[in-house]
């Protein structure tokens, strides 16, 4: 608690930060976005979710992971995605998303459909008995026009296989779910957001036009780029801790993180 404290306290300073630097340094190309993503919503969380798309609703303009550059809006952007693709969004969050025709995104382990996660996560406790979307739903979903993206065949983590098996792993699971939705995937996202620079290259070689993370971040726009960070949120965050969020308030998180792997390294080489 007391470090989730500390997080948000910074968050808040970098955030003024960041509006003054952009009050000074004022040009065209100010907009930004931050890509969000969460995984379940389970029916006690739905009301909470619901209040959270009304924020995001009268704050910000919702746009598809492959159309950041093509949004012609005054409001900065917001971009909705879901890991793991499990069957409590199907009930409690897509409804409202549908409804309110908000682009969304749901990376789907491919080779996991119809199945349930064994994999370790944080809230261990909604995953076990969270079922992942069957093949029936994730092609109804996709021609709703919900983008299914990829997120490997078995929610795998890729720096822990060897170059073969994590090129299979973005090939096949492509494959399969472009077989379910007949539709190009272009989308993918490391599970446990676990990556580096050759798995990165080896995703955008095996044809995904953009690549996801999970390193927080304020997306500058108009942008070429084709790999991007994203903030995880749930619907139990508090009412500051989730605005801070979308207005990508934790985008200072990775630089620390790295520095205190160099220091760490540092103070390891020294000993």
């Amino acid at each position: 608690m007391i470090i989730r404290f500390i997080k948000i306290f910074i968050s808040v300073l970098y955030l003024c930060f960041k509006k003054v630097l952009l009050f000074v340094f004022k040009t065209s190309s100010n907009q930004h976005c931050v890509v969000l993503y969460y995984h379940s919503v389970l029916e006690s969380e739905k009301e909470r979710f619901l209040r959270q798309l009304n924020y995001l609703s009268s704050k910000y303009c919702f746009v598809s992971l492959n159309s950041f550059n093509s949004i012609n809006s005054k409001k900065n952007l917001i971009s909705i995605t879901f890991d793991d693709g499990l069957s409590s969004i199907l009930l409690n969050a897509l409804p409202e998303l549908i409804k309110r025709r908000i682009p969304t995104t749901i990376f789907v382990p491919a080779a996991r459909i119809g199945d349930y996660p064994k994999w370790e996560q944080k809230r261990q406790e909604i995953y076990h008995n969270d079922r992942i979307l069957n093949c029936d739903e994730i092609k109804e979903l996709a021609d709703q026009g919900i983008e299914i993206g990829s997120h490997t065949l078995h929610h795998t983590d890729l720096r822990n296989v060897t170059s073969e098996a994590a090129r299979e792993e973005f090939n096949l699971s492509k494959s399969l779910l472009e077989k379910i939705t007949g539709k190009d995937v272009v989308s993918f996202s490391f599970p446990y957001g676990s990556f580096n620079d050759e798995l990165i290259n080896q995703a955008l070689d095996c044809g995904y036009g953009f690549v996801y993370t999970t390193e927080p971040e304020m997306i500058s726009l108009p942008t070429k780029r084709k790999v991007f960070g994203r903030v995880g949120v749930n619907p139990d965050d508090s009412r500051l801790e989730f605005r801070l969020k979308a207005a990508g308030a934790f985008s200072w998180l990775p630089t620390v993180s790295r520095w205190k792997a160099k220091v760490k390294k540092f103070l390891s080489f020294q000993s």
